[in-house]
């Protein structure tokens, strides 16, 4: 498979409370041809692009390949209004395994029909190879297609992955990961398939905005997107209280080998940025102009080696790592309705059931507006907090541009005075390995482990760097620093305000025992759900030895297996282990457990 279609592979089989692919729906107008004309003409371009006719069936050891199939018409759903035909065909799941992933249906006007919507699996297509087709689709028509657009196939592409290549991406996303926080806003989230909408959404309209960045963008010399990373990360650090701000950047992968390519290309860049409250917001900009390539460098990679080496990484640092928040940034040479239109900012509920992910910026920028979608988990957020977030970003924006001196002023003082949501944290709270962590929570995960009687968790200098001390005092003299380190990750499983202490010294029993409890502890499945994950994980991966002290990545689980381990549980009546658990930095013990004492 193609890198950048791992991950929609993967994201199939995560239950969003179900299970189901990301979708595109594609609208062409097709006024004035009659129903034959418009079929012959999708049958064309489906038999011209091999990714529309491509399915993933899983091979040995339930790893995915492509499998072409030859050229075919879907059924089409006819009738009804445009909203009406986009609803029927995307409710039903698309399982990119099995389900060839081009949907068709006809919005029937009085003379005939006047619009073609196709509804697309993720996998298939990406944003440039939506404009390829609807191009593409005119010309067949309009019987003045030339021949296919030019670009090598999908599968071809694949082959031509470089390794070398990938292994510099993944160095990358391990450096940057090591000096980020796991989770960048600490809250309680609730468990996935908890009440929905999980999440709420702000769109700002803008034709000022528009207009100001692209007065500050070549004041500077930069890009709009540079200046819009920038100013995201400003945000999000203000609105988490730390300076090390993770984002993702969605990236287009395309080049003169493949820019004609109809597949799904894109993938998520990784950006790190370091926004220190006393960093002026020229020095802001600077670090977003300096980063953003980087990211994009490394913005070819296989997924599942960084699903593997991220799950390795949290264990070896004792945090769970969440999907950073996303910058989705586009130019469009389509106009947006006129420079003279008034700013508009709406909040609505958000029908998102990706309980993963923390927030979302879209930035819609065209020749006389600018629109920005702010998408953001209720656990992070409210409405007035994201409206709070995006009229500061126009106000700070518009002064940029307006008076250069600002770009001189502290990031601190920009955030007062544009009032962006600020977070604060108590007593208990400390900042320790680019986290911040209550300390409380830290304690009580440990003293809920039996024969613990006392836990103190402090932050203290350890290596120059600020870390967590753990200071137990237990009646058990086999609780060992490497038990309590595993109890402590274990709950930062659904604990996003916990991370395991780097230092611990457990007394009881007469003796005084030191260190960071990083070594393995080999335990041997015990218990019938124990065994039943053991088989379930040595059935996937021959020669396997689970360590039920291990996390599923330590002992060379791999992210494209989790979906075949997930079905042998299920088949034995266990539903509630999902690939993302099995991808996490937490024990097998745990992941084997009752869900009551995960959430726990």
């Amino acid at each position: 498979m193609l890198w950048s279609q791992e991950m929609y592979w993967f994201i199939h089989n995560v239950p969003l409370p179900t299970v189901d692919s990301p979708k595109i729906a594609v609208e062409f107008d097709v006024r004035g041809a009659g129903a034959p004309a418009v079929r012959a003409a999708l049958g064309e371009l489906i038999a011209r692009h091999e990714s529309l006719r491509t399915t993933y069936p899983r091979g040995a050891g339930g790893r995915p390949y492509q499998r072409v199939h030859p050229p075919y018409l879907p059924e089409f759903a006819d009738g009804g209004t445009r909203e009406e035909v986009v609803a029927a065909l995307t409710a039903a799941p698309m399982d990119p395994e099995r389900d060839l992933p081009v949907r068709a249906g006809l919005v029937a006007g009085p003379g005939g029909p006047e619009l073609l919507v196709l509804v697309f699996n993720h996998i298939a297509i990406d944003r440039w190879s939506a404009v390829l087709l609807k191009r593409e689709f005119a010309g067949l028509l309009g019987g003045l297609a030339g021949p296919a657009v030019a670009g090598a196939g999908p599968a071809d592409l694949a082959r031509r992955q470089s390794a070398e290549r990938n292994a510099r991406a993944l160095r990358h996303w391990e450096d940057v990961l090591t000096t980020m926080p796991g989770h960048l806003f600490p809250q309680f989230r609730p468990r996935r398939g908890g009440p929905f909408p999980s999440y709420v959404e702000c769109e700002l309209d803008s034709a000022v905005l528009g207009a100001a960045s692209a007065r500050v963008a070549e004041r500077h010399g930069t890009s709009q997107a540079v200046v819009f990373t920038a100013l995201f990360g400003i945000c999000l650090s203000s609105w988490s209280g730390n300076p090390r701000v993770p984002v993702l950047s969605n990236f287009a992968n395309r080049d003169r080998a493949n820019g004609g390519t109809v597949a799904c290309l894109f993938q998520p860049a990784l950006i790190g940025l370091g926004l220190a409250r006393e960093d002026s917001l020229a020095r802001a900009l600077d670090e977003a102009a300096a980063r953003s390539p980087r990211g994009h460098r490394h913005a070819r990679y296989s997924y599942w080696e960084m699903r593997r080496i991220r799950a390795l990484l949290g264990r070896a640092r004792g945090v769970q790592f969440r999907n950073p928040p996303t910058l989705d940034y586009a130019e469009s040479a389509e106009p947006g309705g006129g420079p003279d239109r008034p700013t508009s900012l709406t909040i609505r509920e958000c029908p998102w059931e990706d309980d993963y992910a923390d927030a979302y910026l879209r930035v819609r920028r065209r020749p006389d507006r600018c629109v920005l979608t702010l998408t953001g988990h209720t656990s992070i957020f409210d409405g007035a907090q994201a409206r709070a977030l995006l009229t500061g970003v126009e106000g700070l924006l518009t002064a940029w541009a307006a008076d250069p001196a600002i770009a001189r002023l502290p990031l601190a003082d920009l955030a007062r005075r544009f009032r962006l949501p600020a977070r604060r944290y108590g007593a208990a709270w400390a900042y320790a390995d680019h986290c911040w962590v209550d300390t409380d929570a830290v304690a009580a995960a440990i003293e809920a482990v039996p024969g613990v009687r006392r836990a103190t968790v402090t932050a203290r200098p350890i290596g120059g760097e600020t870390r967590l001390r753990a200071d137990v005092v237990t009646d058990d003299p086999a609780l060992t620093p490497a038990r309590l380190r595993i109890a402590a990750l274990d709950a930062a499983h659904h604990a996003a305000s916990v991370i395991a202490p780097h230092w611990f010294t457990v007394r009881g029993g007469g003796q005084v025992l030191r260190g960071p409890g990083t070594e393995r502890l080999a335990w041997a499945p015990e218990g019938e759900d124990e065994r039943l994950l053991a088989a379930a994980i040595t059935s996937c991966h021959p020669g396997a030895e689970p360590d039920m002290s291990a996390s599923y990545a330590e002992i060379g689980g791999g992210a494209p297996e989790t979906r075949a381990v997930c079905e042998r549980l299920r088949e034995h009546g266990r539903d509630d282990v999902t690939p993302e658990d099995l991808l996490s930095s937490t024990s097998l013990r745990a992941i084997a457990g009752p869900p009551a004492t995960r959430r726990r």
